[in-house]
């Protein structure tokens, strides 16, 4: 559950490492056999996820499978990787999906990331995807709103997923990348007391804090008190110290 408003516009990324780990129930045609996709309804009934969109499915191609991505249900609205891209069983895979609503042109991007080079992770910019889903019509009423991993479809892969990330508007978040899921807000003290404000960031370890006092780095010392930990303290505060402050979080 991102707990997004229904109809949002942003765009929806979700990232895991991936490996299909048995075919046996896999066709060698295109099929509805999504094992992840996104979901316009977060809360629904157990076993009743009405609809899915920028879902994942499979084809076998020999001994291998390709994967692939669609706006709809409708198999010929599919999209896949080709067969000369095909991966093994066991192999593992870095996979990136993203889904975005857009009102002004009543569309809806449909993008899939299959080991997206890593000069992109923790980029403010995402590459060029792998497939784009082009054709047919959305399947979600209310824009992408969570995620589900299904176990739904008799011919779907079985598979292992690991290190799972799910945001909005951050490709930087679901590549390694820092990002904040709790930001510092405004605080409103008397003379005296003492400030604390706190930021709460995940993305590949070890993350980095430094807090800054109008754009200025502060350090401990003085009424300073953990400017590089995600928690920062200003003790017997007066009026010169109510100005703006602010925090980076970075990682390698």
């Amino acid at each position: 559950d991102l707990n997004v408003a229904a109809g949002h516009t942003a765009v929806v990324y979700a990232s895991f490492l991936l490996k299909l780990t048995d075919l046996t129930a896999v066709p060698t045609s295109a099929a509805n056999n999504p094992f992840a996709a996104f979901i316009d309804d977060p809360t629904p009934s157990p076993n009743n996820i009405a609809r899915l969109g920028g879902r994942i499915v499979t084809k076998k191609v020999g001994s291998g499978y390709v994967l692939g991505t669609s706006k709809s249900a409708t198999t010929t609205d599919f999209i896949y990787e080709p067969d000369g891209a095909a991966h093994n069983v066991n192999d593992v895979l870095f996979i990136v999906m993203s889904y975005q609503r857009v009102v002004a042109t009543q569309t809806t991007n449909v993008f899939l990331y299959i080991n997206p080079p890593g000069s992109s992770f923790g980029s403010n910019q995402p590459p060029a995807p792998t497939l784009i889903a082009t054709a047919g019509n959305t399947a979600l009423n209310n824009a992408a709103r969570g995620f589900a991993l299904l176990c739904a479809f008799a011919n779907a892969p079985s598979a292992v997923i690991h290190d799972f990330r799910l945001t909005t508007n951050d490709w930087a978040a679901v590549t390694g990348g820092p990002a904040v899921y709790a930001a510092p807000t405004n605080l409103t003290l008397n003379a005296g007391s003492n400030a604390s404000f706190r930021v709460r960031a995940f993305g590949g370890a070890p993350l980095s804090y430094q807090w800054l006092k109008n754009g200025n780095p502060l350090s401990d010392g003085g009424n300073i008190f953990g400017p590089t930990t995600p928690t920062v303290t200003i003790s017997n505060v007066f009026a010169a110290d109510a100005t703006s402050y602010s925090v980076v979080v970075s990682n390698n």
